[in-house]
């Protein structure tokens, strides 16, 4: 099959491609949540990559995975396609709540450990779900979200993602918190 045009271009002032796995997956019928099959969202993936001339970075949910080797492997095959780049959550894709912190520094660590054989500087954006999981956003969540930062980033993060806090007072101390940069809907600190 050739090769699709370049029709998006850094000329036009673009300076990377994000996939969003809930759009993605909708577009081809499919719900959020890993909901569309691995082998398929790794060809949207592979077309996107290849048709324009930008990085591109993937809202990869969970990984596909509950085990870090798997996980990995999966990783793998992002970069294979020439992603640079990878949002990944610590929520609990199939099932509920959020992985505990360690946990969720593991997973990713493996996938950091996974582009550095391959020699390749992955940005893990790490999100986390917790301003979703605790309502009271003032109270332990903060504490949480900052300890789940610094985790996240001595793992290999190299930038944070909270959705689901608008408070300006609060996204002030988590951006003052936090080592590496981050990003908020309603704001963006670094």
């Amino acid at each position: 099959m050739p090769a699709a045009p370049k029709r998006f271009s850094r000329r036009a002032g673009g300076r990377a491609i994000a996939t969003s796995s809930w759009s993605v997956a909708a577009a081809h019928g499919y719900r959020d949540g890993e909901a569309i099959p691995i082998a398929f969202a790794e060809q949207i993936v592979g077309r996107i990559a290849a048709s324009v001339d930008a990085p591109v970075t993937v809202d990869f949910e969970g990984g596909y995975s509950e085990d870090d080797g798997e996980l990995a492997d999966n990783v793998s095959r992002l970069l294979d396609l020439g992603v640079v780049g990878v949002n990944f959550e610590d929520r609990v894709v199939k099932g509920s709540g959020l992985y505990d912190i360690h946990r969720q520094a593991r997973r990713i660590a493996a996938i950091r450990n996974a582009a550095e054989k391959r020699r390749i500087d992955l940005f893990i954006n790490a999100r986390t779900d917790i301003f979703f999981e605790q309502k009271d956003h003032a109270g332990p969540a903060v504490g949480e979200a900052l300890d789940r930062a610094k985790a996240y980033a001595d793992a290999g993060a190299s930038g944070y993602f909270v959705p689901g806090v608008e408070d300006d007072a609060l996204i002030g101390r988590i951006c003052d918190n936090v080592s590496m940069p981050v990003a908020l809907p309603h704001a963006k600190c670094s």
